[in-house]
């Protein structure tokens, strides 16, 4: 594991390294945020609960800088989701869009997907998705995300009364489980 003040050494033999993250809308602490992205040394950064206010494209774009990552897209436009790639990963197409919930008070939900490869491989479609508290609107949006994607990096907020992440959100107080990479298909 690499220490948390430099980066990993990584070759394109390496695959693809994938980290998803809830970063709070960077409430807590950005550098530690930023420390622990350039620790991680992804190729993609699935991020959830980014800064989704007016300025959030600045603020995602910031978070990339010092991550020594790209904004490929996300923030306001994706309902507080985004992507951040390395510079050695290619982009090809690439997709921020929010998910339909329900309420005016409901926090917005939304989704990246992106075809990310490294040079000379096959790019694959990933995404980055925050899904609500609703079981049904959970499964709607999987399925509309899934749809569009090869991998699934998120955070399932859920309500469950036992302390393993689960499907119910029946009952319970409210948590979030823990980040999720999915292979879909």
């Amino acid at each position: 594991m690499a220490e948390l003040s430099g980066t990993a050494e990584r070759s394109d033999a390496d695959g693809l390294r994938v980290v998803s993250w809830n970063v709070r809308d960077l409430l807590g602490d950005p550098l530690a945020v930023h420390r622990v992205l350039r620790a991680l040394a992804p190729d993609v950064a699935c991020l959830q609960e980014v800064p989704r206010r007016p300025t959030s494209r600045w603020q995602a774009a910031a978070l990339a800088r010092a991550t020594g990552l790209l904004h490929v897209a996300g923030g306001r436009t994706s309902g507080g989701t985004a992507l951040l790639v390395s510079l050695r990963a290619e982009v090809g197409r690439a997709e921020a869009f929010r998910l339909p919930v329900r309420g005016r008070t409901t926090r917005t939900r939304g989704a990246v997907v992106a075809e990310v490869g490294m040079p000379g491989t096959v790019r694959v479609g990933v995404a980055s998705v925050h899904l609500g508290l609703d079981a049904d609107e959970r499964v709607r949006h999987a399925a509309e995300v899934a749809a569009r994607a090869a991998a699934i990096g998120g955070s399932p907020a859920e309500r469950s009364a036992g302390a393993a992440p689960g499907p119910s959100v029946r009952g319970g107080r409210r948590r979030v489980a823990a980040d999720v990479l999915l292979p879909v298909g």
